[in-house]
Order: C-alpha cells, then sequence, then structure tokens
C-alpha cells in the first residue's frame, strides 16, 4: 500500500511540483477544486498508463535489451522483473547443460531406451532404440506394440516380472533382453539389452563343452575295453595277481568316473543348445518314483544306509512332461544324498500331491548337511563344497547343474534346506497346471497303496 501511495504521490515530487500546484490554484480559482483534482488524477492515470505499456512492451520482446526509461515504482518493479529475468536465464542456462549432459549420456548408452506411457505409447527413446529397435522421431506416440508384434513380448507387457528375449525387428542378428521398470504412475521405461555377443561366447563354449566330451568318448572307451580285458586275464600267481587286480580295480573306477563326467556334460550340452526334443506326455508318477526307488535300493543297502519312500499319489496321477528327464534329475538328487549320507543314515523320498498347489517331490538325507553360504551356488557347473570330499565320494559336480536345467524346461522350482551335521533336504515343487487325474477323466476309480516302503 505504501509503495502505490508512493507512486500515486510521485509526480508531486520534484519538476512535477508545479504542475499539480497549478491544477490546485486553478480548482480554487474558479471554485472548481473537485473537477481539478479529478483532472489531476485522469493525467495520473494517464501516465502511469504509459509507464506500464513502455513496461510490458519491454518485457514482452526485448527483455535482453536496455529497458525503457521509467519513472517512480515502474522503474523500481522493472528493476526487479530484470534482476529475476537474469536469475531464470542463469537457472535456465544450467538445466539446459544438463539436460544436454544427460541427453548425450542416454545416447552413449548401448541399450535401448524407450519411455512408455501407461497405454505403451512411446513418449521418448534414445538413439540405440532406433538401431535396435527400428523407432523413429515420427514414430512418438505409437504404441510399443508397432515394433515388437511378438506373443511373448504381449505377454511381458501384461505381466512384465521376469525379463523377456526377442530377435531384433531390424536384424534377427541381434537377441535383445528386454526389461520393465516403473518410473511413475503414468509412465514405464522400457530397457533393451542386446546379448548377442554373450549368447555367441555362450554357444561357443557350450560347443566346446560338446566336442570334448565326443573327443574323449572314443579314447576313454577303448581304454576301458582293455581294462576289462586286462582284468578278465590277470595271472594267476598270488602276489602279483593281486597288485595287478587292485591297479586294474582303480583305474577302471577312474575311468568309469570319467565316463560319468563325459555323460553329464553331454546331457548338460544337449540341454543347452536344446538337442533334446522336450517329448511332453503325461508321465505316470507313482511307477516312476517306484521305479527310481528300485534302481537305487541297492546301492542304499551297499552303504547300509536306509532307503524309504512316502508317497501320497496313486494310480491316477500324471504329469505333463518328459520321463527320461525327470527320471534323470530325481535320480541325481537321491544319488547325491546317498553318497553324502553316513553309514546308517537315512535317506527319505517323499512325494505329495495336491491339485490345487501342486507335486512335491523331496529327497532328504540325515547326512553331512551344507552350510549356507555355500547353498545359492550348488547348481553351478562343477561347484564342490568340498572338492576332495566330492572327489572321493565319486561325484561329477554336474548332478544339481542337471537337475536345474531340466527343472527349468518344466516350469518348476529347487528348494534347498540344510543344516550342517543334520543332513539337506532338496525338493522339487511342480504347478499344479501340470497334473491331471486320469481316473476323473476317464471314470475309473483308483485303488488304494501303501504309504510307505522300506527295504
Amino acid at each position: 500500500m505504501g509503495l502505490l501511495l508512493s507512486s500515486l504521490l510521485w509526480p508531486l515530487k520534484g519538476r512535477n511540483l508545479p504542475v499539480v500546484v497549478l491544477f490546485v490554484v486553478i480548482g480554487l480559482i474558479v471554485d472548481e477544486l473537485a473537477w481539478s483534482l479529478l483532472a489531476a488524477l485522469l493525467l495520473l492515470s494517464g501516465w502511469h498508463y504509459k509507464q506500464l505499456r513502455l513496461l510490458i512492451a519491454w518485457y514482452r520482446h526485448s527483455r535482453a535489451s536496455e529497458p525503457p526509461d521509467l519513472v517512480g515504482v515502474w522503474d523500481e518493479l522493472m528493476s526487479f522483473l530484470r534482476r529475476s529475468y537474469r536469475k531464470q536465464r542463469r537457472s535456465i542456462n544450467r538445466l539446459q547443460k544438463q539436460t544436454r549432459r544427460y541427453h548425450h549420456i542416454f545416447e552413449a548408452i548401448p541399450n535401448a531406451l524407450v519411455i512408455l506411457k501407461n497405454n505403451h505409447n512411446i513418449v521418448w527413446f534414445n538413439e540405440a532404440a532406433m538401431r535396435l529397435l527400428g523407432i523413429r522421431h515420427s514414430d512418438i506416440g505409437l504404441p510399443i506394440e508397432h515394433f515388437l508384434r511378438s506373443p511373448d513380448f504381449v505377454d511381458f507387457l501384461a505381466d512384465p516380472k521376469e525379463p523377456v528375449i526377442l530377435k531384433s525387428p531390424v536384424d534377427s542378428a541381434f537377441t535383445l533382453n528386454i526389461q520393465l521398470f516403473k518410473l511413475s504412475k503414468r509412465q514405464t521405461l522400457l530397457m533393451a539389452e542386446d546379448i548377442s555377443h554373450a549368447q555367441r561366447l555362450d554357444q561357443m563354449r557350450r560347443d566346446f563343452v560338446a566336442n570334448v566330451s565326443h573327443e574323449l568318448r572314443t579314447p576313454l572307451t577303448v581304454i576301458h575295453g582293455y581294462l576289462e580285458a586286462m582284468s578278465d586275464s590277470a595271472p594267476d600267481d598270488g602276489q602279483r595277481l593281486y597288485a595287478w587286480r587292485e591297479a586294474l580295480m582303480l583305474m577302471g573306477q577312474q575311468s568309469q568316473r570319467m565316463g560319468h563326467i563325459i555323460d553329464d556334460l553331454l546331457l548338460l550340452s544337449q540341454l543347452d543348445n536344446h538337442q533334446l526334443t522336450y517329448d511332453e506326455h503325461l508321465v505316470d508318477i507313482l511307477p516312476l518314483v517306484e521305479n527310481l526307488y528300485d534302481s537305487l535300493l541297492p546301492l542304499a543297502e551297499s552303504k547300509n544306509i536306509e532307503l524309504r519312500l512316502i508317497k501320497a499319489v496313486t494310480n491316477c496321477d500324471c504329469l505333463y512332461g518328459s520321463e527320461r528327464e525327470l527320471f534323470s534329475a530325481f535320480y541325481n538328487l537321491i544319488t547325491n544324498a546317498i553318497r553324502y549320507t553316513p553309514e546308517n543314515g537315512v535317506v527319505i523320498l517323499n512325494c505329495q500331491l495336491d491339485y490345487e498347489t501342486g507335486l512335491i517331490f523331496s529327497v532328504e538325507d540325515n547326512g553331512i548337511g551344507i552350510e549356507a553360504d555355500h547353498i545359492p551356488r550348488l547348481t553351478e557347473r562343477f561347484f564342490r563344497v568340498d572338492v576332495g570330499r566330492s572327489r572321493e565320494l565319486g561325484g561329477t559336480g554336474l548332478g544339481l547343474a542337471i537337475v536345474k536345467h531340466v527343472l527349468n524346461r518344466h516350469s518348476a522350482e529347487l528348494k534347498i534346506r540344510s543344516q550342517p551335521g543334520k543332513g539337506s533336504c532338496f525338493s522339487c515343487h511342480f504347478s499344479a497346471d501340470r497334473l491331471i487325474n486320469l481316473c476323473e477323466e476317464d471314470g475309473l476309480e483308483a485303488f488304494p497303496l501303501a504309504e510307505l516302503n522300506d527295504p
């Protein structure tokens, strides 16, 4: 209010004072003081209007140029606006520099980055998105599905919990690992990483394993054959016979162990390269677990280990999958349990089925157990908690890697519980949508089965 009053009274100051006094004197002479004051007010209003027009014209068109010659509060206001303008320009310049810096960073990133609205329309993208996804500036506002038309990608957009791997729509030589990240309630960031080089290296590794395994197979077969022949034709005299047979036995054990390693390497290589046809069909669960039990009972008995089978399944329960692969995975789990359980120990095979929660096949032992720090690495190839002990017991270091591969192909999960000195439990969890009851399908009746088999 004081500033406004000062502005209104500004013409009364300095050289403008005689003009104002003149209006007052004229008003007193003609006895029309009110009209004189009104005329003075109109004059002041016109003057303020002119000052305002000059200020607006300067602010709209030429803030960077020299300001007009204003008086009073208008000069103060203009000075304030100039200071604000300069401060704003400095802030804008800093922001533009940061924006350019971020722009250069985003353009230098080799991964394709695309910002999407909630309806999946494109808002922004970097240069890598042009190279890997084929997006152009004219495509802003279009749905990302126009560029990635794979059904797997459409499913991924609906449920982006896990990354999806797709071929680039620009060049099929590029393989992309695509992920989605939430930026805000209305926007998400799509990132596509080119994993072609990593895949080629992985393929080279798998090819190397497969080739080495095949190359080792032939000479090993020859060695093993000659060892058997020499064992059958060993000399008959006492001490030499004992030494010869002992040496041949050790050589035979090592050649068999190498054979097991090669077999496991070949199986893993075939699983990696998808060379094994995934022959999915209905697998009878009960015969599968009973066959495993019967096959491995002699091995358990040879170590004085009690092998138990608990089964909550019937002759009607089936699982969609590959019987050969399931047998291999379960076989590896059971042999591991027997191998690492001391004499007079117990290994329990437990098969529990529920058509709402799924199938759980577990192998539990009271063996040496595993430290918690080692559990996350158990499915790595050739990883051993105790290298010397594993080799002594005949393990290849590949069994759990095979189990993991097989379960992944069956959309199943491996869970591990263990306590050092108390034992371990390895359980395979299959989803309920892979189960079917043939008796309900065909109108048959399931017959009761024993719940526990003891050796």
